[in-house]
Order: C-alpha cells, then sequence, then structure tokens
C-alpha cells in the first residue's frame, strides 16, 4: 500500500544543494516541528522557483517507498520575505533565528507556539526596522515560552544601566525605539550567556 501524502505549512530554515541532483531544505511545521525533505531536480524546474530562505509555503510531501526520507512533491508559496536580504543587519539576525530554530525544534513538544512567534518575527525582520531588537525580542519570548524564569531571574538581576534599556526594547514597539544597535547588541551578548548558563537552550556558536 503506497504510503499516504503529509500536506502542512512550512517555514524554510535551510536550503542547500544536496548532490547533483536535489535540493535539501529544513522546514518548520506547526504541528510536526523540523522536517527535512530533498526536491528533485530536473531538467523542467532547474528554471522554475523553488522555495527559498524564510519563505511561508504550504506543501505536500511524498514519503519515499523504504526509509524516512521525505520529498517535496508540491509546494505554494503563501508568503515570501524577499526583503530580508536586502538589509545585511536583517538577514543577519533572521539567520541567527534560523540556527536557534534548527538547533532546537527536535526537543520541542508543542511547535505551534514557536512557529507562530517565528512568523512574527520574520515579518519584523522583512520591515528591517531594529532587527537587533526584533532578534532579542523573539529570543526573551521563546524562552518564556520554555518556562525558564527569564523575567523573574534574567531581567530584574540585570545592572541598573542594562535593566532600563532592556524594558525599553521589550516593552516598546520596533518602530519607535530609537537605542543604537551596539547598546542593543550588549544586551543580546548578556542575554546570549544567561541563556547558555541557565537553560538547556542550545545557541549557534
Amino acid at each position: 500500500m503506497p504510503k499516504c501524502l503529509l500536506e502542512t505549512q512550512a517555514i524554510i530554515l535551510h536550503k542547500e544543494n544536496s548532490n547533483e541532483n536535489f535540493i535539501r531544505f529544513d522546514l518548520f511545521c506547526p504541528n510536526k516541528g523540523k522536517l527535512c525533505c530533498l526536491s528533485r531536480l530536473t531538467k523542467k524546474n532547474l528554471t522554475n522557483s523553488h522555495p527559498d530562505l524564510f519563505d511561508l509555503i504550504t506543501l505536500q510531501l511524498s514519503p519515499a517507498k523504504q526509509g524516512n526520507l521525505l520529498f517535496l512533491k508540491d509546494f505554494q508559496i503563501n508568503r515570501r520575505h524577499s526583503g530580508i536580504p536586502k538589509n545585511y543587519s536583517a538577514f543577519y539576525y533572521a539567520c541567527q533565528w534560523t540556527k536557534v530554530l534548527l538547533l532546537n525544534l527536535s526537543y520541542i513538544e508543542h511547535p505551534r507556539p514557536l512557529f507562530l512567534l517565528t512568523e512574527k518575527a520574520l515579518h519584523a525582520f522583512e520591515l528591517s526596522i531594529n532587527p537587533e531588537s526584533a532578534y532579542l525580542k523573539t529570543l526573551y519570548l521563546f524562552t518564556r515560552q520554555e518556562g525558564y524564569p527569564i523575567k523573574e531571574h534574567w531581567l530584574i538581576n540585570l545592572p541598573d544601566n542594562l535593566l532600563n534599556t532592556a524594558i525599553s526594547v521589550l516593552q516598546s514597539p520596533l518602530n519607535l525605539q530609537t537605542l543604537p544597535s551596539d547598546v542593543v547588541e550588549k544586551l543580546i551578548d548578556h542575554l546570549h550567556l544567561w541563556i547558555t548558563q541557565h537553560t538547556n537552550i542550545l545557541l549557534p556558536r
């Protein structure tokens, strides 16, 4: 009996040539979490569009006859974040966020809230308004979603000069923030250190 097609939404977290015949995609699905699939390169689709990094798509995945491989059978682009690569800082922090997801998704029991958070984050990176703050807010919310006492331990124990800055970043809309990027980056470094020391969340090096 043939295996059933899997139809789902997904965000493209990573894309690379697997060999001369395939493109490999790392996907974030709201129900399944992290999935990997292959798309076969043919003469017909060499010139056709494939899903790109950060795309939100609806796709059909076909299981291999043997093993656990999945193949991309069909897809429809729901939203393309083509503006992100046009801004270096937005692209850098969007990639940082997708790396965080790739490292941690296998351990997330209920991925839907994180999927919704990622949709909002990509929209913020697309607008390229204070991408450093967008990354900090997203990482903060993810850590809180995972049940860690980030507000009760990290935030309130910040030095006074950083505490006021952190509250401003976390509570103010991105388009109203005027903090220099290096100030926010200092906060990001501080948060990365706390996460490394006090949680099981993995961060890219």
